[in-house]
């Protein structure tokens, strides 16, 4: 018989399988590559200031052909909660396209950010809060030093915790005064006129030609025009609640909406769904109407802090309505008085992932900045469409292919180090087959396995749970937050249930008349492997991650890319986030050695050994597959459900699961034993949690030794 030549089962087959693996992840990156940059229109940078004593990290996307001399909207992006800047990557790839500059930031904490220890609040060690500005401001105030944006069309756009945090910074930048404002603190600080608090809805100037004599007239006149340059610089659009906020002017507290071109927005099924009486009212508090909001709608919202009485105005429909053909939604553009109330049918964390957020949010953006493609005043101009947002997706889906090939790479070079001398001890024949193919027992074996599977991602979907006891327990030696304590939650869930399980399972597949019992042993898993098999086994696991991560640095310099699925990446880390991830490593292997040990009690008769591998990691996924399809179908089975089983946090277990279960099996396959498949997939689990999951939720300073250790004195 001919053999294989893409074979894991000899030296040479494993050794063709690694190299075509290593192309095609290669060949996916070169991909991902191309359409990111829009086909090299665009040119990506990866940048890292220091301006409060620890460093903030974002990429720069811009023009590649850019000049000195041009003057191009600029939009900053930001991630939320347990994330960083990898999942908001969409809008920065179709933003860019259109020919804006974007600037996608790591907040303090976050990536490759450090925290510093005081914030732009002040806030720091004792008073640090989460809800400060997380490194907006001095990223805002370097974007307008870069001389080719055009300060005065500026952008930001935040998600969940982002989106809070931004509104701090347009706080501390002052967005929040009115040009009229700003000239009554200057008659009460510069000319000593008492301004009472009935005046603060009078026009300065009035108040100004009855106070002041010619001379000082004439130089009130002047900081007018400094004062108009300083407003024509606040932030052009803003996706922050940013409305009846409470400031001082003039020492008095009065409310104020953020002077910006706004979108108040928020997921139709959301916690609470669309049809909340309570959201909506704050909606409408935010658009300063009574009527019903039409979602979608584009409105001019006036700003009446003279104390006039103008009412909201409905203009159209997003993608209907431009500054093109709308002269009233241009008008209010220039005003910064322009609000779009975005809710399309998605839950909290489809904000970076779905389309209809996606499309809605650029589509606005480019409106507010009047670029798309080139200014839209221009005739010449050809914009692309929010409703285009094909790059930005068919990049996601070769970063996505990226990094399932770089799974497939790391199981042959497993194979390959496996056939050498020294690893070969950790190798040994895998028991044979026990579970017939049809029948009673694998219907009983995939049920009680989905139930397994279904337990633990319900034990993930913890959302609130998580917030509460990561908040209760977390310390400098471990920072974490939701997203590591969620996924702690679910190899802890699924190892207990499962071990309760397959204890129930054994008991109703054991056979009476002392045939063969179709679960492998502990002793055929080579559970009990000796303390060598077992050392190298460590050793076989931390060699293939560091291959990993050689590979993840490696594309990141020639690539300018990531291995990224849908709220996960695997990417270049801190250099102190290498010790929290090995505490998280410590934490997550005992769980995963059980649930290495459940996932391969049963291999199938009669297939061939890839399908017997595709079985198994169908049969352990189909919990977590039944979990979402129930989640997604009873969410979206009307328009503005209520979100059920905190689905929005669990998006990134649709690839986790399977990648971790293939791991497991094909892992097993190879060594005949459990204990290498728990290393690795603890390893990417402890990876994705350093890397991919911010710690933001406590103060730990700009101590880099400390945070490597997780000792501070």
């Amino acid at each position: 018989m001919k053999e294989k030549k893409f074979t894991f089962k000899t030296k040479d087959g494993s050794r063709r399988l690694f190299v075509l693996c290593l192309a095609i992840m290669l060949l996916f990156c070169f991909m991902s590559n191309m359409l990111s940059s829009n086909f090299y229109r665009v040119q990506h940078t990866r940048v890292t200031i220091d301006v409060r004593g620890a460093d903030i990290a974002f990429e720069m996307w811009r023009p590649a052909n850019v000049m000195p001399t041009d003057k191009l909207p600029a939009v900053m992006i930001s991630h939320g909660g347990s994330e960083m800047l990898g999942c908001t990557s969409l809008y920065a790839w179709e933003l860019a396209r259109r020919g804006i500059v974007v600037i996608n930031e790591n907040m303090n904490g976050a990536g490759m950010s450090g925290q510093p220890n005081l914030d732009a609040t002040g806030a720091g060690k004792g008073t640090y809060t989460r809800a400060g500005d997380a490194g907006h401001l001095d990223i805002l105030n370097y974007i307008r030093t870069i001389t080719y944006v055009d300060p005065t069309r500026i952008a930001m756009w935040g998600h969940s915790q982002g989106n809070g945090t931004q509104g701090t910074a347009l706080r501390l930048d002052g967005d929040y005064l009115t040009l009229n404002d700003r000239m009554l603190e200057i008659l009460m600080n510069d000319y000593g006129v008492e301004i009472t608090e009935e005046m603060l809805t009078q026009n300065a100037d009035d108040i100004a030609a009855a106070n002041l004599d010619d001379l000082q007239l004439g130089e009130y006149n002047q900081k007018k025009v400094e004062q108009q340059a300083i407003v024509d610089g606040y932030v052009k659009y803003a996706r922050c609640a940013g409305a009846n906020t409470k400031i001082q002017v003039c020492g008095y507290e009065v409310i104020r909406d953020a002077q910006v071109n706004g979108m108040p927005s928020i997921g139709a099924h959301e916690s609470n769904g669309l049809p909340d009486p309570e959201t909506n009212a704050r909606y409408k508090a935010q658009f300063h109407t009574e009527e019903d909001l039409k979602v979608g709608g584009i409105y001019y919202v006036p700003d009446n802090t003279l104390g006039t009485n103008e009412p909201t105005v409905y203009l159209g429909q997003i993608f209907e309505t431009t500054v093109q053909n709308n002269p009233a939604f241009k008008n209010a553009v220039e005003h910064n008085q322009a609000r779009f109330y975005c809710v399309p049918q998605t839950i909290h964390n489809g904000w970076l992932w779905a389309y209809a957020c996606v499309s809605q949010s650029v589509e606005y953006i480019t409106q507010c900045l009047e670029y798309n493609c080139g200014e839209l005043s221009d005739p010449a101009t050809k914009p692309i469409s929010g409703r285009d947002c094909s790059l930005g997706y068919a990049t996601l889906v070769f970063t996505t292919l990226s990094f399932f090939a770089l799974i497939a790479t790391l199981m042959a070079l497993a194979s390959i180090l496996l056939k050498t001398k020294y690893f070969e001890v950790c190798a040994s024949e895998c028991y044979a087959p026990k579970m017939p193919k049809k029948g009673k027992d694998i219907i009983t074996w995939v049920i009680a396995t989905a139930i397994v599977g279904f337990i633990g991602t319900w034990c993930c979907s913890q959302n609130d749970l998580s917030f509460t006891i990561c908040i209760a327990t977390m310390t400098k030696f471990l920072p974490w937050e939701p997203g590591q304590l969620r996924m702690l939650f679910h190899v802890v869930g699924t190892s207990v249930s499962g071990v309760l399980i397959f204890l129930l399972l054994s008991k109703l597949l054991k056979k009476k008349d002392n045939s063969e019992p179709v679960l492998a042993n502990l002793k055929e898993l080579n559970l009990k492997a000796g303390k060598t098999r077992i050392l190298r086994s460590f050793l076989l696991g931390f060699i293939l991650f560091v291959f990993a991560y050689l590979c993840a640095c490696f594309i990141d310099v020639f690539f300018e890319t990531r291995f990224l699925h849908v709220d996960g990446s695997y990417e270049r880390m801190a250099a102190w986030n290498f010790g929290r991830m090995f505490r998280y490593f410590i934490l997550y292997v005992p769980f995963c050695l059980v649930i290495s040990t459940l996932n391969n009690m049963v291999t199938v008769k009669g297939v061939s050994d890839s399908a017997d591998t595709a079985i198994n990691v169908l049969v352990t996924s189909l919990g977590m597959i039944i979990f979402m399809v129930i989640g997604f179908a009873v969410t979206y089975s009307t328009p503005g459900h209520a979100e059920i089983f905190r689905i929005h946090a669990m998006l990134s277990m649709i690839f986790i699961v399977p990648v971790t279960n293939y791991m497991y099996r094909k892992m097993y396959k190879l060594t005949g034993s459990v204990w290498a498949g728990a290393v690795l997939v603890a390893l990417f689990v402890a990876w994705r949690a350093a890397g991919y999951l911010c710690q933001r939720f406590m103060w730990y300073g700009n101590n880099e030794i400390g945070a490597f250790w997780g000792l501070y004195f």
